[in-house]
């Protein structure tokens, strides 16, 4: 199969350890498929940024969990993707901020290029930016080029209209929060932050897939499914992103990086080649019982709808909320003065899983608010109704 001339742009995100680097190690293996990993990780959160000083507001995080989000809707930020032009000075900034990014910035070659990037809109941008990562790392007969960005979900709706192929990959979430939280090494999230904060981040990833399932140009991927049914799976992106076959050199022993080195995962416990099985259920060896029915209960609707397996409860319990407490202590400097997290917010999870079970159907903007889109608040209603 000839590779066209101009490859198309591939974006692969998800919430934080759920396997979107395997996924693009994997995918960057394929012929057809060139992929750098964070390649430019600040211009994502620089814009968010942007949009948030236009509103006049601030958040803890630009990409946060958009959950109870009210200052606007995402149809307001994908206008502003489509107007706002970014200037000399935001690709100086933006290219600052990479130099000091030193944990995020996982292909610095990028530098290199900032000064043939030229002004231009959101889409303008990221399209030059692609079309630098050929000549990284010396692949340029392919059909498609593109980036892996965690926690990214947001824009994932804009790419889609703009003709960009998405893949969003999902873990279970007691599997993240045993990486995030209980990790025996350094896996390069900084420090602990609230379990809550982060099972909020999964949902979004979750909203997202949802939301997102039926465009022809989306895949949603299950890690657990990767790992276990890899030789299918491949398959089915091969038929997704219409190209060749993945080989058969790509192997859960035989994984290289974009440099042509055997890769070995970034793994919060023992380093490992390859895929391996080691990382699933790995939370039931782990997690104290009472994290694993609080993470149950935060991510009910989800886990159920994705068909995860309940092991800590068997219905919502609201004494597992009030009666939770963090497992270590809270260091992350984000949440300084907000120690206590969990516990402040505890009323708005009681209040979220009673919107699925009480007798009013909430409107649209209610719906958003609370679930992110009123498609996937409907398709909650129908596990609890």
């Amino acid at each position: 199969m000839k590779a066209k001339n101009k490859p198309k742009h591939i974006f692969v995100t998800g919430c934080y350890r759920s396997g979107t680097t395997l996924l693009e190690k994997i995918l960057h293996s394929h012929r057809s498929v060139n992929i750098a990993s964070q390649p430019f990780p600040v211009l994502y959160f620089y814009i968010k940024n942007l949009f948030y000083k236009k509103l006049g507001v601030e958040r803890l995080y630009p990409l946060g969990s958009l959950f109870l989000e009210n200052s606007y809707a995402l149809s307001d930020f994908y206008g502003f993707l489509d107007h706002y032009k970014i200037s000399e000075d935001d690709i100086i900034s933006i290219f600052d901020e990479l130099k000091k990014y030193k944990k995020g910035l996982w292909t610095p070659e990028i530098l290199d290029f900032q000064h043939k990037l030229e002004p231009g809109s959101f889409i303008d941008v990221y399209s030059q930016l692609n079309g630098f990562i050929p000549k990284i790392f010396s692949k340029e007969d392919v059909f498609y080029t593109g980036g892996k960005e965690i926690l990214c979900e947001e824009y994932v709706p804009y790419l889609l209209s703009k003709g960009v192929r998405v893949i969003i990959i999902v873990r279970d979430p007691r599997d993240v929060i045993t990486s995030l939280n209980f990790s025996e090494k350094d896996n390069l999230t900084g420090e602990k932050r609230p379990i809550l904060y982060s099972l909020r981040l999964w949902r979004k990833s979750v909203a997202f897939i949802l939301e997102c399932e039926d465009d022809i140009n989306f895949m949603c991927l299950k890690y657990e499914d990767l790992i276990e049914n890899t030789a299918e799976i491949l398959n089915e992106i091969a038929v997704f992103l219409d190209i060749d076959a993945f080989t058969s050199d790509i192997s859960k022993e035989n994984i290289l990086d974009q440099y042509g080195d055997l890769w070995s995962s970034n793994s919060s416990f023992e380093s490992k080649k390859g895929i391996s099985p080691n990382s699933i259920g790995r939370f039931k060896d782990i997690l104290p019982e009472y994290v694993i029915s609080y993470i149950e209960t935060c991510c009910l609707p989800e886990m159920k709808y994705l068909d995860y397996d309940l092991k800590g409860i068997q219905d919502f319990d609201e004494e597992i909320l009030s009666n939770f407490k963090e497992p270590f202590p809270i260091r992350h400097k984000k949440f300084e003065g907000n120690k206590e997290y969990s516990l402040i917010h505890i009323g708005e999870e009681m209040e979220r899983y009673n919107k699925l079970t009480g007798s009013l159907t909430l409107n649209t903007n209610e719906a958003e608010k609370w679930f992110l889109f009123e498609k996937i608040y409907k398709k909650y209603l129908t596990l609890f109704k």
